[in-house]
């Protein structure tokens, strides 16, 4: 008999009755089931509030191989397992639709819980950078710092004991009475990078005049450093960043999504070494790649392999 390790729908579907079928949205894909049992027992399997093995008429073997062809397709999960604590109700419906885009998590418990135990640091003293820290604990990122400048030694051993973690900069123009701020980004690289503090990844987040701008991703000897970075903007004819608490919010979502792909390592991670800046009021979004400029002494010219929490990266 089904017991207590049978797979239970999954939260947050869309489930359609149609003409002798029933049409199911659940991840990335739309499903389309006809036929008797479509509409007599897919219903009941399906249905996130009824239990999924009353009244389906059908023996253990049927059963298990419905259910087999509906996990095939993530529309049903494992047993719910326990979820971190900190974890808001209304992360589990919204987290599990996009579990196939990879990160190999068997249910929205698995994926909630790495977030759970993963580490952001915010740096930025605009607006905008409290917005992202905000934007981050409500999708579920168990540890998140803010700080104006540069995380504080305790925070960023936190960030760093984390299962996964990542530093998400702000760089905004330069602010005449924060005479600092012109190097918040180079800084944050050097610290988490190659100083006190490696192998932490630096996610660079900017505006320009009538763009947003996301990238790249800093490594230590995998990425251009900041200088190449700077030069490589510069000869795209960016022009200077602009202020970023008009964009504060558009910033933050774009920051969660940027996070959360990195975090979960899903498909819909960003390449590292790309920088790309995206127009406000529509149209095409435009990329660079970031490499090591051909004088820069900093940049070594060898290949690096370089482990990034509990998985590594190689670049040329």
């Amino acid at each position: 008999m089904p017991d207590e390790t049978t797979p239970r729908p999954g939260a947050g579907l869309s489930v359609t009755l149609i003409d002798q079928g029933l049409i199911v949205q659940g991840a990335s894909r739309r499903y389309v089931f006809r036929g008797r049992a479509a509409v007599s027992v897919l219903p009941r399997l399906l249905h996130p509030e009824d239990d999924v093995l009353a009244g389906t008429g059908l023996s253990d073997g049927q059963l298990h191989r419905i259910l087999g062809m509906l996990n095939a397709r993530l529309l049903v999960e494992p047993p719910a397992g326990p979820v971190s604590e900190n974890v808001p109700d209304h992360l589990r419906p919204y987290s599990s639709r996009p579990r196939d885009a990879g990160g190999g998590y068997p249910g929205v418990a698995a994926l909630l819980d790495t977030l759970a135990d993963s580490a952001a640091g915010i740096l930025g003293a605009s607006e905008a950078g409290q917005r992202i820290a905000d934007e981050l604990r409500g999708s579920g990122v168990g540890q998140v710092h803010r700080a104006a400048r540069a995380l504080d030694p305790d925070q960023t051993e936190l960030v760093r004991d984390a299962a996964r973690r990542l530093v998400i900069c702000v760089d905004g123009p330069h602010d005449p009475g924060h005479p600092h701020e012109d190097d918040l980004l180079a800084d944050a690289v050097a610290r988490c990078g190659q100083g006190e503090f490696p192998q932490i990844p630096v996610v660079r987040l900017a505006a320009s005049p009538g763009h947003l701008e996301v990238g790249p991703v800093f490594f230590p000897g995998y990425t251009g450093c900041v200088d190449c970075f700077r030069r490589g903007r510069e000869a795209a004819g960016w022009g200077a960043p602009a202020p970023t608490a008009p964009v504060a919010d558009a910033m933050a979502a774009l920051a969660g999504g940027e996070a959360l792909a990195f975090l979960l390592r899903t498909t819909a991670m960003r390449a590292p070494r790309t920088v790309t800046r995206i127009p406000l009021d529509g149209g095409s979004s435009e990329s660079f790649l970031v490499a090591p400029e051909s004088d820069c002494p900093d940049c070594p010219p060898r290949p690096a392999v370089l482990a990034v929490g509990d998985d590594a990266q190689t670049g040329a």
